[in-house]
């Protein structure tokens, strides 16, 4: 393992992230999905209602072991079939869930 060991600020909610193989710049901004994979989740959550500071001050987040899956650290997954299918059938599932449908309910009421 790669130290340090990397996660988001203490959160109580119904709602936990836990990322996968966090790079060299989020050890640089101790947060996890603090560079550029954050950037691509975070508009994916806020397609869905929630924007990075809502879902940070919402969402505990913390990451496994760090380790890079793909030999570049570049993935197509999430812009190639069946990835992109699968990314959109899956955030529709989680703005559907009731925990989501709370957090929502929270940040719209603040």
């Amino acid at each position: 393992m790669i130290r340090p060991v990397i996660t988001g600020d203490p959160v109580l909610s119904p709602v936990m992230s836990i990322g996968q193989a966090p790079g060299i710049h989020e050890a640089k901004v101790m947060r996890p999905f603090g560079w550029t994979a954050g950037k691509t989740l975070f508009k994916w959550f806020e397609g869905i209602g929630l924007d990075e500071e809502a879902f940070r001050q919402r969402v505990y987040m913390s990451a496994v072991c760090r380790s890079l899956p793909h030999p570049s650290g570049l993935s197509t997954w999430p812009r190639t079939e069946p990835g992109k299918t699968l990314l959109q059938d899956a955030l529709q599932a989680m703005a559907a869930h009731p925990a989501w449908q709370r957090l929502l309910e929270t940040e719209r009421r603040e």
